[in-house]
């Protein structure tokens, strides 16, 4: 599977990333689509978001940004490491001044770890205080390295060079990471990482957004019996972020499952669906052996994930469907209304098996949409998650 890594942080938790610091989901700024962005917050040094995955000598990544100027620079990083730490091999740097603005910037790092050392630029000045989509392209190599990168789907650079720093061959894990002044805020969005495996989701992400529906009303089954924290089974895994062991549904019995049903989309007339994926939080309380499954009820037909071993930790546990499992082909906007998705009991032992959070998530492709249309689909997001208590100040299009 060529996707590898999404973050849309609409469980407004981390748990999409592999590893975090200084970081929260926030809902201000406007994210640029749903109902949270990642906020890398507000101290010299930085948060980040860290995605892994295994080894790869090429890969490509989108995400959303925004960076503010206040007091007066501020930057965003994204770093590639090898070793699943953060060794800084290379980074693609976006750095905003108040006076004057700058481009992106491509750094290379001449030994693991050490300091970072601009070998190419881009030409358009990034504004502080709004969002961009910035993409990247890497190769590691020693006489076949490549770096480059997109502003708003505009190249910037092409770095030919050598990019095995240290002489690795590989990297493992990318990092957005803020590096500003203190108070700087940096935020980030619609994480994408491809690698170049497969026949999609190959090449350049483009601009792909990530949003997420709700559960909102009873679903087609409630057989997971115990009820903790609410008064229905679907208000127990509706919060975000998830409260954990405050409310949940569970049970120990194989084959039981829950489904709740999920709240419709705002209108995505115009707009390509990507992908969808059913999207869990779930753990058990002790060690066992017990599983757990996601669910999913798309036109009366129920698709049942791989079962999955917990921990006792809250962790994500998805199913990706790429294309539509009951048609076999790509989704459509209509697809995404009337479904129902929760969680199946796997496994073996006596130990409960726990869903404090359920969501059916989705990606935003290509924009076939009008500007007119687009502006409109903007609002008609920040009226969908103000319909999920979500407060927000409305701004123009940005």
């Amino acid at each position: 599977m060529s996707r590898l890594h999404n973050a849309g942080y609409e469980f407004r938790d981390l748990l999409e990333a592999d590893d975090a610091a200084i970081s929260s989901p926030v809902s201000l700024p406007i994210p640029p689509f749903g109902s949270w962005a990642s906020e890398l917050n507000k101290v010299f040094g930085g948060g980040y978001n860290l995605f892994g995955f295994a080894s790869i000598s090429e890969f490509y990544f989108g995400l959303s940004f925004y960076l503010s100027n206040s007091p007066s620079w501020s930057d965003l990083r994204v770093y590639w490491n090898s070793g699943g730490q953060s060794n800084y091999l290379g980074a693609i740097e976006v750095h905003v001044f108040t006076d004057p603005g700058t481009g992106l910037r491509c750094q290379v790092a001449s030994t693991v770890g050490g300091n970072l050392t601009v070998v190419a630029s881009g030409a358009t000045a990034v504004s502080a205080n709004t969002w961009h989509h910035l993409e990247g392209h890497v190769v590691i190599g020693s006489t076949t390295g490549l770096i480059e990168a997109k502003l708003n789907g505009v190249s910037q650079f092409v770095y030919s060079g050598a990019t095995d720093v240290g002489g690795n061959t590989t990297i493992d894990s990318i990092e957005p990471h803020s590096v500003g002044a203190t108070n700087s805020n940096v935020y980030v969005d619609n994480v994408i990482v491809n690698n170049t495996a497969g026949g999609s989701d190959n090449s350049w992400p483009g601009r792909v957004y990530i949003g997420g529906l709700i559960p909102s009303a009873a679903g087609p089954y409630t057989s997971m019996s115990t009820l903790v924290g609410a008064a229905t089974q679907w208000e127990t895994v509706d919060e975000a972020p998830p409260d954990d062991d405050t409310s949940y549904v569970a049970d120990t019995v194989a084959g039981n499952k829950s489904a709740f049903g999920m709240a419709d989309p705002p209108s995505l007339t115009g707009w390509v669906i990507g992908r969808a994926w059913v999207d869990l939080r779930a753990a058990q309380p002790s060690t066992s052996t017990g599983r757990i499954a996601t669910f999913l009820q798309t036109a009366g037909t129920d698709f049942e994930g791989s079962a999955q071993s917990l921990t006792s930790l809250y962790g994500r546990y998805i199913e990706s469907y790429k294309n539509n499992p009951q048609s076999g082909a790509g989704w459509n906007a209509g697809e995404l209304t009337s479904l129902s998705a929760g969680a199946v009991v796997r496994g073996t032992g006596s130990v409960e098996r726990r869903v404090t959070g359920v969501r059916m998530m989705y990606e935003v492709t290509s924009v076939v949409a009008t500007v007119s249309s687009f502006a409109y689909f903007q609002l008609a997001v920040k009226v969908f998650a103000c319909m999920g208590n979500v407060q927000w100040l409305l701004s123009s299009m940005r």
